[in-house]
């Protein structure tokens, strides 16, 4: 039984040859778009979802910082003796700010842990 080899002439098996190449480039040209694809899907949880809730960090630490200052500040005015009006509006903000932070990272826990559920 003659097999495929020998039954083809040289001209058969350089055009077969080259069509195996060929499929072989289409095949490493698929793979590639697909990690294109996963790397781009990547990129876009980098700077959507994780830059975002950095930017909410960033807010909270600055919500943080102030309302440890409001805290000090409405101290210091209670230790020098200010008029009770003076201070009766200062723990209002840095309460509502401190209250927030809380809840935000309350949220984060429940969103990366099973704590809620």
């Amino acid at each position: 039984m003659p097999s495929i080899k020998t039954n083809r002439g040289v001209r058969s098996k350089l055009h077969l040859a080259s069509l195996i190449v060929l499929a072989l480039l289409a095949v490493l040209t698929l793979t590639a778009y697909g990690g294109m694809r996963r790397q781009q899907a990547a990129l876009h949880d980098i700077y959507q979802v994780r830059f975002a809730t950095h930017q909410r960090t960033v807010d909270i630490r600055r919500d943080a910082t102030a309302t440890y200052a409001g805290i000090y500040r409405l101290l210091s005015w209670a230790g020098a003796g200010a008029p009770a009006n003076a201070s009766s509006a200062a723990p209002k903000r840095p309460a509502n700010l401190l209250l927030s932070a809380f809840l935000f990272i309350l949220l984060l826990l429940c969103r990366r842990t099973s704590v809620c559920k």
